[in-house]
């Protein structure tokens, strides 16, 4: 017998929970036994003392020794049990198992000191004189599962004091089970070798997709769902356990590892798998924490199937069984020094319920239980008893919801049906969508509404024209057009067209600067029943060559000084300048025509993957649908802004939107499209109340937003706007716009979601508390007339919170590809979930998942496609023509965060040219053939692209290249002067580049015009100068800059003064600062 004086080292399971335990209590492990016959109290309080008399364990006290990690346990000679009847006979039966149920609940949060306080705490309810039931709780220090069966049974004999059972026999003391742990565990190297080997650490990071991906470390809150299997699946279970010659417990963890791996997408998955520790038969009856959850990597290809599956997961089991005497937390992170930084765990345990214990004239049965000695994010308890079986999802409710558990266990349910019917299909093709499931995506697909799918959208213009005639309904400059007037212009332009042969489908280009006959042009080509194409005058030469040629374009609207860029032969070109007296000869009335909604309204190009753009070509029909959404949803019949490129599809949306609601339309010129400051108050003194526009300009908006008389903009400078909806790239809630809607009260943001081959067809309005806003929010909820799936790689719905492909149905899609039929028919399939004959689906290429509420978030792109400034870009097509150049060996283009977190532009190439002179050369050389926007806005050389181990391009190696280590340092110049230094350390914080030369290029180092806009605000407010963009684009380096600067001063002593006594006051602190003002 040990001295139970001294104290004992801590087992190496108690060591661990100790660290976890500290400040939270929900580490306990409690029991409920009921209790029916004539009970006498008094012989069931002796057997208590009996057994706390007969095991340490639980007349054990923790004390704690000063600069010592962990306290030792000390054994309490005489120690008094903690004993509370409780009479609820005068209660009826429901009120009296809901006063069970919450004193059970709440002694799972009972503190326990356990310096000073006996370990055992029992409550005995009455219920009637027949029935009672017995509630324990102890700190899960002293106790697993197993010991409380164990206690049932002793408690059991206790009370019957029957003559076989020796009260006297000296049980094995959890004290020499501790110190033989602790031995073995230092002695040997057999689990640190094994757990080590296997690599546990690297798998255990994964995160279910309902699982909240933005929660902090924080405090343990364990919930848990209970649900019972059905007597015919739990028969089947143990049918199909049995045939495969496994228990019913393999079969369930094999079926939650598969689970698991599907719902993660991953092959590899770690299962904290309880083992009850008691590897010896002589500590099966004994007392104290032996079981421990053991970390099991398993590997489960997609391809295997269910028999395959359950060989891995038996094996892996089999490993970790014969090895759990040596396992400890500390092999696996030997250098954890915070338990919190312990990672959460996804458990398993499996138990046998234990029958009735008849004794004496009473009968003890297990009510309910719980133990809880690991912290989990879910743990699923599979507790089998007679012919059931009960699954428990316990989980950590600050990562799950109650709803998202509910449908994790549906899945579960669904799983394991599937598998005994479909046991030899491959485990990632096993459905998983429950029943539940379905229904609600059925029900967020069910958008179908009435909309004017005959009508085009020059008739519905018409329309609107007749019912405000005199409103403005166009205003550019100091220029502006009523809804009359502005309809009898596109007529006349319409007419002429008509007589040029402009009929249904024909393509009509449209290049033209930003202006009011942009608009009258792109309305007169629908009314002449012609598609509009537009061609954006700033895109090279080549590109609009082959736009031409690809549209086959016969008629061209532009003016007489763009004309000289236009080579198309065969092509008639209207000056709407040149030509304007010609044009207004015509018929100002409506034309009839022979157009259907099934005609194109209009034809736009994106980038696409072989170096050429691809066209896009939209019907009225699903434009249609969009706009008569819009106005039954959005704000309408406003002063609008005009922002977005005539290119960009957006430009519709805005532009016909605001037409068809009667309100007014103003356009913005492309100087203010690249200013955001000059932008803000445009917006101001026109007094627009909505805007569309791509997300870094609400970014760079908000913050120029903030004090009136210190920054640019200011909050008062917007009362009259209401909404603002971004589209174009993935939203991102900054600070910045955070304060920015705080502030504005009564505007509303919203965040829209379409790719150019279907426009917009997803839409959130985010709530009104700009705090609760998500760095990402999603993207909504499909509009009208729109289905949105979210599919796996062979068409099937994914379940919900799991990623897949997003699949677009419905009104919205384009035609397809302008003589592309082959990409076409790859990216518009035919629609599997439609009735409707030539239903098809759009491919987007996009990842994202359902959200429990039917939100859908978007998690970005399969392929290398990237959206930069609001615009798609194929980073294939800027590689292909990269590698058209006669000095480029081999370039890759990859997409990096800069400093406001948006995407810029990299190109990586191999190439025998000189650093600076390759540069210049690059730039000019894509300049010919792209559009500004999918310029690299950095060029890295490097004498070799690195591979991976099968010999491809390693791009997350590129990605994690340093470019402040490659750019420009073969000319590198430091700044020397105040002036140059004060400029070169605005850049650096613009840009996000450490090191700075006098002779950089601002727009090579990763600027645009959006980051000059910032630049050019604070050299401004510095130095008392005018600075406008086009200086920067004139002379893009410190030095350029600095002489533009000095010339504005009148001279470089003024320039150098101001300089010097800024960085002199950046030398002092903020109180020395107002110091050095107040005197």
């Amino acid at each position: 017998m040990l001295n139970t004086i001294e104290g004992f080292e801590l087992s190496p399971q108690q060591k661990h929970l100790w660290l976890l335990q500290q400040n939270n209590s929900a580490y306990q492990v409690q029991l409920a036994i009921s209790i029916t016959g004539n009970l006498d109290v008094a012989i069931l309080k002796s057997a208590f003392d009996k057994l706390i008399n007969k095991y340490e364990i639980l007349r054990t006290r923790f004390h704690k020794i000063p600069n010592f990690k962990f306290p030792i346990q000390c054994i309490c000679d005489r120690p008094h049990i903690y004993w509370q009847e409780i009479d609820l006979t005068s209660l009826a039966w429901e009120q009296q198992q809901d006063r069970i149920t919450e004193l059970f609940e709440a002694k799972k949060n009972y503190y326990f000191n356990l310096q000073s306080e006996i370990v055992m705490r029992c409550h005995l309810l009455s219920i009637s004189p027949q029935q009672h039931t017995l509630i324990l709780t102890l700190p899960a220090l002293c106790a697993d599962s197993k010991t409380l069966n164990n206690l049932v049974q002793e408690i059991s004999n206790f009370y019957s004091q029957t003559a076989h059972y020796d009260v006297n026999e000296s049980p094995i003391q959890y004290a020499q089970f501790s110190a033989w742990q602790n031995e073995i565990i230092a002695e040997t190297d057999i689990g640190r070798e094994y757990w080590q080997e296997h690599h546990i650490d690297k798998f255990l990071s994964f995160k279910l997709p309902l699982e909240n991906q933005t929660a902090v470390k924080s405090e343990f809150q364990p919930q848990s769902l209970a649900i019972q299997l059905c007597p015919d699946i739990v028969a089947q279970i143990k049918a199909f356990a049995q045939e495969c010659k496994t228990s019913t417990s393999e079969f369930l963890l094999t079926c939650f590892a598969i689970l698991l791996s599907r719902l993660t997408q991953q092959p590899d998955i770690v299962i904290a798998v309880l083992f009850d520790g008691r590897s010896h038969e002589s500590l099966q009856s004994a007392f104290g924490l032996f079981a421990k959850y053991l970390p099991i990597h398993f590997h489960l290809e997609n391809d295997y199937n269910f028999y395959q599956a359950l060989q891995a997961i038996a094996q892996s089991s089999t490993e970790v069984h014969a090895r759990q005497d040596y396992f400890s937390w500390e092999q696996i992170f030997p250098e954890l020094e915070n338990i919190e930084e312990c990672p959460s765990l996804f458990c398993f345990e499996f138990e046998q319920l234990q029958p009735d214990y008849p004794n004496n004239g009473i009968l003890l049965a297990i009510a309910q239980k719980y133990v809880c000695f690991e912290p989990f994010k879910i743990k699923l308890s599979c507790l089998e008893q007679a012919d059931t079986i009960t699954t428990e999802f316990h989980y950590n409710s600050t990562l799950f919801s109650a709803d998202s558990i509910a449908i994790l266990a549906d899945q579960f349910q669904t799983l394991l049906t599937n598998i005994i019917h479909q046991s030899n299909i491959v485990i990632s093709q096993l459905p998983l969508l429950s029943p539940i499931e379905k229904q609600l995506l059925i029900n967020w697909n069910n958008t179908q509404t009435e909309y004017s799918q005959d009508k085009c959208i020059h008739q519905l213009f018409a329309a609107q024209v007749e019912q405000t005639p005199d409103k403005i309904a166009v205003v550019f400059q100091d220029q502006q057009l009523t809804y009359r007037e502005l309809n009898s212009q596109a007529n006349q332009l319409a007419h002429y067209l008509q007589a040029l042969g402009v009929t249904a489908d024909v393509p009509v280009g449209i290049y033209l600067e930003r202006s009011l006959d942009m608009v009258v042009g792109l309305l007169a080509i629908l009314k002449a029943g012609g598609a509009y194409v537009p061609l954006d005058p700033t895109y090279p030469q080549e590109r609009l060559a082959f736009m031409l040629a690809d549209t086959q374009i016969s008629v061209l609207l532009t003016y007489k000084k763009l004309v000289e860029g236009i080579t198309q032969d065969a092509l008639h070109i209207i000056c709407l300048d040149k030509d304007r007296e010609l044009i207004k000869s015509q018929n100002s009335e409506n034309l009839a025509n022979q157009v259907t909604a099934d005609n194109l309204a209009y034809i736009i190009y994106t980038s696409g993957s072989t170096g050429k753009p691809k066209g896009i070509s939209l019907a009225h029909r699903p434009l249609i649908n969009l706009l008569q959404w819009h106005n039954s949803t959005l704000l309408t019949g406003v002063r609008t802004l005009q922002f977005a490129s005539l290119s960009f599809d957006a430009s519709f949306h805005e532009i016909f939107a605001t037409w068809l609601s009667g309100g007014t339309l103003f356009i913005v010129s492309e100087e203010l499209r690249v200013d955001v400051i000059k932008l803000g108050k445009y917006i101001s003194a026109h007094s627009i109340e909505k805007v569309i526009i791509p997300v870094v300009v609400l970014q760079q908006l908000a913050e120029f937003v903030g004090d009136f008389g210190v920054a640019p903009l200011h909050i008062e400078m917007f009362p009259h706007l209401q909404e603002i909806t971004t589209t174009g790239e993935q939203l991102q809630i900054t600070k910045h716009i955070i304060n920015f809607f705080k502030a504005l009260k009564h505007c509303s943001l919203h965040n829209h979601y379409g790719p150019s081959e279907t426009h917009v067809v997803t839409a959130l309005k985010l709530s009104s508390n700009p705090d609760e806003w998500s760095y990402h929010p999603p993207i909504g909820t499909p509009i009208a007339n729109t289905q949105i799936h979210i599919l796996d790689s062979r068409l099937n719905p994914v379940p919900i919170g799991v990623i897949g492909e997003l699949y677009i149905g419905g009104v919205s899609l384009a035609r397809g590809y302008l003589n592309r039929p082959d990409l076409t028919n790859e990216r518009f399939i035919p629609d599997p979930f439609s009735k409707e004959t030539g239903s098809r689906l759009y491919k987007t290429g996009d990842l994202a998942r359902y959200l429990l509420d039917g939100n859908i978030d978007y998690l970005g792109r399969i392929d290398h496609q990237v959206k930069v400034r609001g615009f798609r870009i194929e980073l294939g097509e800027i590689e292909a023509v990269l590698n058209q150049h006669p000095d480029v060996n081999k370039a890759v283009v990859l997409a990096q965060p800069d400093t406001t977190n948006q995407q810029r532009l990299i190109a990586y190439i191999v190439s025998n040219q000189a650093l600076q002179e390759a540069t210049n050369d690059f730039y000019s050389f894509l300049q010919q053939k792209l559009p500004e926007y999918m310029i690299p806005s950095a060029f890295i050389f490097l004498k070799s692209l690195p591979l991976t181990s099968n010999g491809k391009i390693d791009r997350q190696a590129l990605l994690n290249i340093n470019l402040d280590d490659y750019l420009f340092k073969a000319n590198f110049i430091a700044p020397r002067t105040a002036a140059e230094k004060v400029i070169a350390n605005i850049w650096k914080q613009t840009l996000g580049v450490n090191q700075i030369g006098i002779y950089d290029n601002f727009f090579a180092l990763g600027g645009h015009s959006l980051l000059a806009t910032q630049v050019f605000f604070k050299l401004n407010k510095i130095f008392q100068v005018e600075l406008s963009l086009s200086q920067l684009f004139e002379t893009p380096t410190v030095a350029g800059l600095l002489e533009v600067i000095t010339q504005q001063l009148g001279g470089g002593d003024v320039v150098e003064n101001i300089a010097q006594i800024l960085l002199e006051i950046q030398q002092f602190s903020p109180e020395e600062v107002r110091e050095m003002l107040d005197k």
